[in-house]
């Protein structure tokens, strides 16, 4: 870990030397640590899943697993219950524990896999069939086809489940944008449902494709360089 940390430093500090374009030798060095360091962090996503789920059998938490990792991990405790239940569903399923730690699944595919896992069970059946099928299915056409499936899947195992899900996710949904007390700043706290995300992402993207539009087309920038980047 340290010999990773201390080769990106390098680069960093090496990148931060050059200008835009400047550079097509650490251009290409960036793009590849970027995959590297990236894939390198989901396979430890995936050893940590593991070895969540091995801790949890073996009992190493007094009053469980999920509040401790809150207390040792910088995550909130909603975020750590939710660790403990994938690593407790993943390992259900042993023999797809080499592919989670290769570096190749990253948190949305392994939350699918989760997921899948969990609808499943309720029939009774193995899981492995449908969890090979989730990962082929977002390796071939992505992670968002993958989430697709699993919805798809816990509707068919749990008829009403998902739009009772989302029906509560609705409720929780809002969206509170103000100025801050310098009258200048904007403050937005924003938890949106499915429906309602998506309609805020479209939004955002279309925005953003006018601003490229103007830049490759008109050759105007419709806003500032920190603004496009933010």
């Amino acid at each position: 870990m340290e010999s990773i940390s201390g080769a990106v430093r390098e680069l960093l500090e090496r990148a931060r030397q050059l200008e835009p374009g400047r550079d097509e030798a650490v251009t290409g060095e960036m793009r590849d640590g970027i995959v590297e360091v990236g894939r390198a962090a989901q396979a430890l996503q995936g050893l940590l899943l593991a070895m969540v789920a091995e801790g949890d059998r073996l009992g190493i938490a007094r009053g469980g697993i999920g509040p401790w990792l809150a207390t040792v991990l910088d995550v909130t405790e909603g975020r750590a219950r939710g660790l403990a239940q994938d690593a407790r569903l993943l390992a259900t399923v042993p023999q797809i524990e080499q592919e989670m730690c290769s570096g190749s699944i990253g948190q949305d595919s392994v939350r699918a896999v989760a997921r899948t896992v969990k609808a499943v069970r309720r029939t009774g059946l193995d899981p492995a069939p449908e969890v090979a099928e989730t990962l082929r299915v977002a390796r071939e056409h992505g992670t968002r086809a993958g989430l697709e499936r699993v919805r798809a899947l816990e509707e068919h195992t749990d008829p009403g489940s998902v739009e009772a899900r989302h029906a509560q996710q609705r409720e929780r949904s809002y969206a509170r944008i103000g100025v801050a007390a310098d009258r200048e700043m904007h403050r937005c706290e924003i938890l949106l449902d499915p429906a309602r995300g998506a309609v805020l992402q479209a939004a955002v993207e279309l925005q953003v494709a006018e601003m490229i539009r103007a830049r490759q087309f008109d050759g105007t920038e419709l806003a500032p360089q920190d603004v496009r980047t933010t």
